[in-house]
């Protein structure tokens, strides 16, 4: 038995003042090695799999083709990092042999807190942090940001190599055996983009404060306070994975005006050619039936002559048609390598690009101008035997000032849901009795009608089809399907290479345009819609957040301003301005009992009514208003928004029920700082705090929560425990007693109105 099996008795090195270099680790190892091994107690496992590397490189791997190489220069056991690096080598020691918070840990498990510990350590020398006392807590809020970001570079990289967009050949000079293993040649792309990646690196930031005693008993200053302040590592993990996964940054305004409006007028005039070449095409080339099915026949020269004979239309306010016609070859985007390369297209050919162009343009005017994701587009059914005038998957009704007509996307959620909800997005409105169609609409009906004959003989009911064969289209209705993602994705991106004319390379080297200015039409992501449609939204009405958050299907307002609009800079004053605006409108309606509330922060804010209200208010509303802003301004003071309710843990943060028994205390954040408790936050916590508020906002998530739990009560009655129809039955009295208190509250309050 080795002296690092887990089971023999380790030397508590670490406590020395000074650890000579020739110590021994293992039967293997010293500790002034480059690398640690430790004995590998699985059959079959790899040395290298039970070591711990200390030699590596203090810059970051390049990139190169599909593989990231080490580089050379400065390494982490260089004299000038000594200081840290011993402080490293002790805290892993340590945690073997003298953990202060639980069990010694196995070698195993140490060795895998070892690419965290690099991640670490790099960031700290490169921000010129030379001592473990140095990860203060605002420290550590810019290693999470900075680990978010570097997970959404690679995440990035990944989707070029994916869709086949690297121009660099992939490099085979890598080792293949671990043991073998030599920081200077080329090694796989680190991970960087996992959770536990994100859990490791931030497991080695709460062990130096955890083996704080350790630190102090060897001379070594240890952070002062917990640097993840009151987060768990897992939760500290999952909010950085969240932020890289959805941290899509949005279309820069210049290119994304000029692609929506090219996209826009494409469904004019050249949409309206296509269909009728198109429907020209199959005339030409007929249908014959096969087992009670159509089936279109095989290109003919009389088709082909169809394509050829055909001129295209002139565009409102242009001289010359907008394309010229399909008489010989020619080279045009669609290819391979997600359509980037060039095609030597004949005319049966280009057909199908032509209707991907036409299938892109109305992709990328829907994402735009409403911000639904790919799935919810690609969700949207046809019912082919709906009456009336509009398409099943659209709703009119007239507004309730019965001045407009408001149009509504039909379709279904396929994220943040247990199954496939129905659900609904409001698409554009128009003054009621007018003739124009919003542009969301007009292009859904144009994919309708485009793809119509390819829908109706292959029975599929999906709006989006492909219908694209390798040297044409299809001809059997078998091979008709529902569109995907990627291909989306693919026909939006070759719509803007091909129609859309800017100068990629001449964008500014900025991180918002860095993407586009190095890959251009292929830099385009179908999720950055979403997050662009957000920031115009913003930059038009900064007060919209609550409503921005419903359309967008999120569970709260907190997610929609983290997630879609904080990541932009510019926009951070619109953020504190809508939260500022939306806290100031829910105090000064419940302070003046023109809003129905309850929970105790509506009994502090009722209580305080008469401070927060001016004698003048009746009269002057502004009065109240302006007394609410200089509180909320000069203290900083924000609400949290979320679906069932609403959060005033800033106002009073030692009530914070979710923040009880964290380290350092809630109070020592407050104003702007102060947030929710994320990995203690839950529902049954939130409605037993001082700091909860109920009021009408809510009252749809509380009705759509007696509805679930009233179904899966009836579901589970007789088959499950007991303990689960308990569960059930106080969920239902829960949101029964929250909607009756609401309803008799708000009949009181009609009532006074009415007097």
């Amino acid at each position: 038995m080795t002296r690092s099996s887990p089971h023999a008795i380790l030397p508590k090195h670490h406590s020395r003042d000074s650890v000579p270099p020739e110590t021994v680790i293992s039967d293997l190892s010293r500790w002034g090695d480059d690398r640690w091994y430790f004995e590998n107690p699985t059959p079959g496992g790899y040395r290298a799999s039970a070591s711990v590397l200390w030699a590596f490189s203090l810059t970051a791997p390049r990139r190169v083709g599909n593989w990231r190489k080490e580089q050379q220069g400065e390494k982490f056991t260089d004299p000038t990092h000594a200081e840290l690096l011993d402080s490293m080598r002790r805290l892993f020691w340590s945690l073997l042999t003298d953990n202060r918070v639980g069990k010694n840990m196995k070698p195993l498990t140490v060795a895998i807190l070892g690419p965290g510990m690099v991640a670490l350590v790099r960031w700290m020398v490169r921000n010129e942090l030379t001592k473990i006392s140095d990860l203060t807590p605002d420290a550590c809020t810019v290693f999470m940001a900075d680990l978010a970001a570097d997970a959404t570079r690679i995440l990035d990289e990944d989707e070029q190599d994916q869709s086949g967009e690297d121009e660099e050949p992939e490099d085979t000079s890598a080792s293949s055996d671990p043991d073998d293993e030599d920081p200077g040649k080329p090694m796989r792309r680190a991970d960087g983009t996992s959770y536990n990646f994100a859990y490791n690196a931030l497991s080695v930031v709460t062990y130096l404060f955890q083996q704080r005693d350790m630190f102090r008993e060897a001379g070594i200053e240890p952070p002062a306070v917990p640097p993840l302040g009151n987060r768990s590592t897992s939760a500290a993990a999952a909010e950085i994975m969240e932020r890289a996964s959805v941290m899509v940054r949005p279309i820069p305004k210049e290119i994304a005006v000029k692609v929506m409006s090219t996209a826009v007028r494409f469904l004019q005039e050249p949409a309206e050619d296509i269909i009728r070449l198109q429907d020209l095409y199959l005339a030409a080339r007929g249908w014959v039936s096969e087992n009670g099915l159509p089936v279109s026949k095989q290109d003919s020269p009389e088709a082909v002559k169809v394509l050829r004979a055909f001129r295209f239309s002139q565009c409102v306010g242009e001289a010359t048609p907008w394309r010229a016609p399909l008489i010989g070859k020619e080279e045009r985007h669609g290819g391979r390598r997600a359509g980037r390369d060039l095609l030597r297209a004949t005319p049966s050919q280009i057909l199908p690009q032509l209707i991907d162009d036409v299938i892109g343009a109305a992709g990328i005017v829907i994402q735009g101008m409403s911000g639904v994701r790919i799935s919810e587009v690609l969700g949207i059914e046809v019912d082919p035997d709906h009456p009336g005038p509009w398409p099943s998957y659209i709703d009119v009704r007239i507004s309730a000032t019965g001045v407009n007509e408001i149009f509504y996307l039909k379709s279904k959620v396929f994220k943040s849901t247990d199954s496939n909800r129905e659900t609904e997005w409001l698409i554009g409105s128009r003054t009621l009795g007018s003739q124009v169609v919003p542009p969301i609409v007009h292009a859904l009906r144009v994919i309708e009608r485009l793809l119509a004959p390819w829908r109706q003989h292959s029975r599929c009911r999906q709006l989006f089809l492909t219908v694209k064969a390798s040297r044409g289209l299809f001809s059997t209705p078998e091979a008709v399907r529902g569109l995907t993602g990627g291909m989306l994705l693919k026909a939006q991106r070759v719509f803007t290479a091909m129609y859309v004319k800017f100068d990629w390379k001449a964008l500014p080297d900025t991180p918002l345009h860095q993407r586009l200015r190095l890959h251009g039409a292929w830099g385009l992501k179908s999720h950055q819609w979403r997050s662009t449609f957000a920031q115009f939204l913003y930059a038009t009405d900064a007060t919209s957040l609550s409503l921005l958050s419903d359309h967008f299907k999120h569970m709260n307002s907190a997610f929609t301003e983290q997630r879609y609009v904080g990541g932009n800079p510019s926009f951070l004053d619109y953020f504190k301005q809508a939260r500022y605006s939306m806290t100031i409108n829910t105090l000064r309606e419940v302070a003046s009992g023109h809003r129905p509330a309850v929970g105790g922060f509506a009994k502090l804010v009722q209580e305080h009514a008469a401070s927060l209200i001016s004698r003048d208010a009746a009269t002057d509303p502004s009065v109240t208003s302006e007394r609410l802003e200089r509180l909320i301004l000069d203290h900083d003071l924000r609400l949290w928004f979320f679906g069932h309710g609403k959060c005033g843990g800033a106002f009073r943060p030692l009530d914070a029920l979710c923040h009880q028994e964290t380290e350092p205390p809630a109070a020592s954040r407050i104003g702007r700082d102060w947030e929710p408790n994320w990995a203690r936050r839950r529902l049954s916590v939130c409605m037993r705090c001082s700091n909860w508020m109920v009021d009408p906002e809510h009252e749809s998530s509380w009705q759509q929560t007696l509805s679930e739990a009233t179904e899966k009560r009836a579901a589970h009655l007789g088959v499950s425990p007991p303990g689960v129809i308990e569960q059930l039955d106080h969920k239902i009295r829960q949101a029964q007693g929250i909607l009756q208190v609401l309803e008799s509250r708000g009949a009181v309050q009609r009532s006074a109105d009415e007097t």
